[in-house]
Protein backbone atom coordinates (compact mmCIF):
# COMPACT_ATOMS: atom_id res chain seq x y z
CA UNK A 1 0.00 0.00 0.00
CA UNK A 2 1.62 3.57 -1.08
CA UNK A 3 1.01 6.09 1.51
CA UNK A 4 3.39 8.77 0.08
CA UNK A 5 5.43 9.05 -3.14
CA UNK A 6 8.63 7.98 -0.90
CA UNK A 7 6.47 5.39 1.30
CA UNK A 8 4.93 1.91 0.77
CA UNK A 9 3.64 -0.78 3.30
CA UNK A 10 3.67 -4.11 2.28
CA UNK A 11 2.95 -7.70 3.93
CA UNK A 12 2.80 -11.26 2.68
CA UNK A 13 1.74 -14.62 3.83
CA UNK A 14 1.63 -18.21 2.73
CA UNK A 15 2.12 -21.53 3.60
CA UNK A 16 4.12 -24.75 2.63
CA UNK A 17 4.49 -28.59 2.26
CA UNK A 18 7.70 -30.10 1.75
CA UNK A 19 7.44 -34.19 1.65
CA UNK A 20 10.40 -36.57 2.54
CA UNK A 21 12.83 -37.59 0.27
CA UNK A 22 12.99 -41.14 -1.45
CA UNK A 23 16.14 -41.80 0.84
CA UNK A 24 14.77 -39.84 4.35
CA UNK A 25 11.68 -42.68 3.38
CA UNK A 26 13.09 -45.76 1.55
CA UNK A 27 16.90 -45.39 1.68
CA UNK A 28 18.80 -48.59 3.16
CA UNK A 29 23.08 -48.57 4.05
CA UNK A 30 23.14 -51.32 7.01
CA UNK A 31 26.14 -49.69 7.82
CA UNK A 32 24.84 -46.14 8.67
CA UNK A 33 21.57 -45.62 7.75
CA UNK A 34 17.86 -46.96 6.96
CA UNK A 35 14.94 -44.78 5.49
CA UNK A 36 11.36 -44.44 7.25
CA UNK A 37 8.81 -45.03 5.19
CA UNK A 38 5.87 -43.40 8.01
CA UNK A 39 7.65 -39.86 7.65
CA UNK A 40 4.97 -36.93 7.49
CA UNK A 41 5.42 -34.06 4.91
CA UNK A 42 6.94 -30.74 6.40
CA UNK A 43 4.47 -28.12 7.26
CA UNK A 44 4.85 -24.51 7.68
CA UNK A 45 3.09 -21.04 7.79
CA UNK A 46 5.10 -17.78 7.49
CA UNK A 47 4.07 -14.25 7.06
CA UNK A 48 6.38 -10.72 6.72
CA UNK A 49 5.15 -7.15 7.03
CA UNK A 50 7.54 -3.94 5.78
CA UNK A 51 7.40 -0.35 4.67
CA UNK A 52 9.70 1.10 1.93
CA UNK A 53 10.86 4.55 2.29
CA UNK A 54 12.60 6.58 -0.43
CA UNK A 55 14.57 9.68 0.08
CA UNK A 56 16.27 12.21 -1.98
CA UNK A 57 14.17 11.97 -5.06
CA UNK A 58 14.52 7.62 -4.83
CA UNK A 59 18.75 8.07 -4.88
CA UNK A 60 18.42 6.57 -1.16
CA UNK A 61 16.07 3.85 -0.62
CA UNK A 62 15.67 1.85 2.93
CA UNK A 63 13.67 -0.94 3.88
CA UNK A 64 12.60 -2.51 7.12
CA UNK A 65 10.99 -5.89 7.18
CA UNK A 66 9.89 -8.09 10.45
CA UNK A 67 9.12 -11.69 9.43
CA UNK A 68 8.13 -15.25 11.42
CA UNK A 69 7.61 -18.46 9.97
CA UNK A 70 6.81 -21.90 12.08
CA UNK A 71 7.65 -25.32 11.15
CA UNK A 72 6.19 -28.24 12.21
CA UNK A 73 7.17 -31.71 11.60
CA UNK A 74 10.46 -30.67 10.83
CA UNK A 75 12.40 -34.10 9.11
CA UNK A 76 15.55 -34.96 10.83
CA UNK A 77 18.38 -36.92 11.23
CA UNK A 78 18.18 -39.69 14.36
CA UNK A 79 21.40 -40.25 15.58
CA UNK A 80 20.42 -41.92 18.87
CA UNK A 81 19.61 -44.89 17.37
CA UNK A 82 21.86 -47.68 14.37
CA UNK A 83 21.42 -47.87 12.00
CA UNK A 84 20.79 -43.75 11.77
CA UNK A 85 17.27 -43.58 10.57
CA UNK A 86 14.79 -39.75 9.49
CA UNK A 87 12.37 -38.70 11.87
CA UNK A 88 10.13 -36.08 12.31
CA UNK A 89 10.43 -33.40 15.78
CA UNK A 90 7.64 -33.39 17.76
CA UNK A 91 8.56 -29.92 18.32
CA UNK A 92 7.38 -26.79 16.80
CA UNK A 93 10.50 -24.57 15.04
CA UNK A 94 9.47 -21.41 15.30
CA UNK A 95 11.55 -18.55 13.50
CA UNK A 96 11.21 -14.61 13.11
CA UNK A 97 13.47 -11.87 12.56
CA UNK A 98 14.09 -8.37 11.34
CA UNK A 99 16.20 -7.32 7.83
CA UNK A 100 17.13 -4.15 7.39
CA UNK A 101 18.66 -2.92 3.78
CA UNK A 102 20.02 0.21 2.26
CA UNK A 103 20.54 1.17 -1.18
CA UNK A 104 22.05 4.62 -2.30
CA UNK A 105 23.30 6.08 -5.49
CA UNK A 106 25.91 8.79 -4.11
CA UNK A 107 26.51 9.88 -7.73
CA UNK A 108 26.72 8.81 -11.35
CA UNK A 109 29.62 6.67 -10.25
CA UNK A 110 29.07 5.54 -6.81
CA UNK A 111 26.22 3.29 -4.97
CA UNK A 112 26.30 1.35 -1.98
CA UNK A 113 24.17 -1.35 -0.31
CA UNK A 114 23.76 -2.72 3.06
CA UNK A 115 21.84 -5.21 4.62
CA UNK A 116 21.23 -6.57 8.04
CA UNK A 117 19.00 -9.89 9.37
CA UNK A 118 18.28 -10.47 13.07
CA UNK A 119 17.65 -14.45 13.20
CA UNK A 120 16.03 -15.73 16.42
CA UNK A 121 15.34 -19.31 15.19
CA UNK A 122 14.17 -22.00 18.15
CA UNK A 123 12.86 -25.50 18.58
CA UNK A 124 11.75 -26.82 21.94
CA UNK A 125 13.46 -23.72 24.01
CA UNK A 126 16.72 -24.17 22.22
CA UNK A 127 18.52 -22.28 19.41
CA UNK A 128 18.76 -23.95 16.19
CA UNK A 129 21.69 -25.28 14.69
CA UNK A 130 23.30 -23.28 11.77
CA UNK A 131 20.85 -20.72 11.54
CA UNK A 132 23.51 -17.40 12.47
CA UNK A 133 21.50 -15.00 14.83
CA UNK A 134 23.13 -12.35 12.92
CA UNK A 135 24.00 -11.48 9.34
CA UNK A 136 25.32 -8.41 7.17
CA UNK A 137 26.89 -7.03 4.25
CA UNK A 138 27.69 -4.22 2.50
CA UNK A 139 28.59 -3.79 -1.49
CA UNK A 140 30.40 -0.49 -2.58
CA UNK A 141 30.26 -0.23 -6.28
CA UNK A 142 32.07 1.73 -8.38
CA UNK A 143 31.46 2.52 -12.43
CA UNK A 144 34.31 3.00 -15.00
CA UNK A 145 32.71 5.57 -17.09
CA UNK A 146 30.25 3.75 -19.18
CA UNK A 147 32.43 0.64 -19.86
CA UNK A 148 32.75 -1.24 -16.56
CA UNK A 149 32.36 -1.18 -12.89
CA UNK A 150 34.17 -3.01 -9.84
CA UNK A 151 32.06 -3.96 -6.59
CA UNK A 152 33.35 -4.77 -3.45
CA UNK A 153 31.47 -6.63 -0.82
CA UNK A 154 32.09 -7.60 2.83
CA UNK A 155 29.69 -10.07 4.24
CA UNK A 156 29.74 -10.97 8.08
CA UNK A 157 28.35 -14.07 9.37
CA UNK A 158 27.80 -14.63 12.63
CA UNK A 159 28.99 -16.83 15.23
CA UNK A 160 26.04 -20.19 15.29
CA UNK A 161 25.97 -23.21 16.07
CA UNK A 162 26.40 -26.86 14.99
CA UNK A 163 26.25 -30.76 15.63
CA UNK A 164 29.88 -32.36 16.04
CA UNK A 165 29.77 -35.20 14.43
CA UNK A 166 32.09 -37.10 16.72
CA UNK A 167 30.31 -39.06 19.05
CA UNK A 168 27.11 -41.30 18.22
CA UNK A 169 25.06 -38.57 19.90
CA UNK A 170 26.87 -35.22 17.93
CA UNK A 171 27.22 -32.50 20.94
CA UNK A 172 26.28 -29.04 20.14
CA UNK A 173 29.40 -26.52 19.26
CA UNK A 174 29.41 -23.37 18.77
CA UNK A 175 30.76 -21.97 14.87
CA UNK A 176 32.99 -18.60 14.84
CA UNK A 177 31.93 -15.67 13.34
CA UNK A 178 33.40 -14.86 9.89
CA UNK A 179 33.90 -11.84 7.56
CA UNK A 180 34.27 -12.14 4.03
CA UNK A 181 35.49 -9.64 1.31
CA UNK A 182 35.10 -10.34 -2.39
CA UNK A 183 35.70 -8.31 -5.51
CA UNK A 184 33.66 -8.04 -8.85
CA UNK A 185 35.05 -6.75 -12.25
CA UNK A 186 34.07 -6.21 -15.21
CA UNK A 187 34.99 -3.79 -18.34
CA UNK A 188 33.84 -4.03 -21.83
CA UNK A 189 36.61 -3.84 -24.43
CA UNK A 190 34.07 -3.36 -26.86
CA UNK A 191 30.53 -3.60 -27.89
CA UNK A 192 30.56 -7.31 -28.28
CA UNK A 193 33.43 -8.25 -25.80
CA UNK A 194 33.77 -7.77 -21.88
CA UNK A 195 36.71 -8.84 -19.45
CA UNK A 196 35.69 -10.15 -16.47
CA UNK A 197 37.22 -11.27 -13.10
CA UNK A 198 36.21 -11.55 -9.46
CA UNK A 199 38.45 -12.51 -6.24
CA UNK A 200 36.55 -14.25 -3.73
CA UNK A 201 37.74 -14.18 0.33
CA UNK A 202 40.29 -11.64 -0.42
CA UNK A 203 41.98 -11.77 2.80
CA UNK A 204 42.04 -15.64 2.91
CA UNK A 205 39.68 -15.70 5.20
CA UNK A 206 39.86 -19.59 7.83
CA UNK A 207 36.28 -20.12 8.44
CA UNK A 208 33.17 -22.67 9.11
CA UNK A 209 29.80 -22.92 7.61
CA UNK A 210 29.57 -26.40 8.50
CA UNK A 211 31.79 -28.00 11.62
CA UNK A 212 34.67 -29.70 10.33
CA UNK A 213 34.45 -29.01 6.88
CA UNK A 214 37.00 -25.88 6.22
CA UNK A 215 35.76 -23.41 3.87
CA UNK A 216 37.48 -22.14 0.13
CA UNK A 217 40.54 -19.63 1.05
CA UNK A 218 41.47 -16.93 -1.69
CA UNK A 219 40.47 -17.52 -5.16
CA UNK A 220 40.75 -15.45 -8.27
CA UNK A 221 39.08 -16.30 -11.44
CA UNK A 222 39.01 -14.41 -15.21
CA UNK A 223 37.76 -14.56 -18.48
CA UNK A 224 36.15 -12.77 -21.31
CA UNK A 225 32.52 -12.90 -22.65
CA UNK A 226 31.37 -12.54 -26.63
CA UNK A 227 28.62 -11.93 -28.16
CA UNK A 228 27.76 -12.20 -31.98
Amino acid sequence: YRLTEATRLRATAGTGVKNPTYTELFGFDPTSFVGNPNLKPEKSKGWDAGVDQTFAGGAVRVTATYFAARLKHEIFTDFSVFPFTAGNRMTTSKRQGVELTLQAALDEDWTIGAQYTYLDAVENGQEEVRRAPHIASLDVTRRIGDKGSITVTVRHNGAQLDNAFTLVTPPIVKLDAFTLVNVNMSYDLSENVQLFGRVENLTDERYEEVFSYRSPGIGAYAGIRTKF
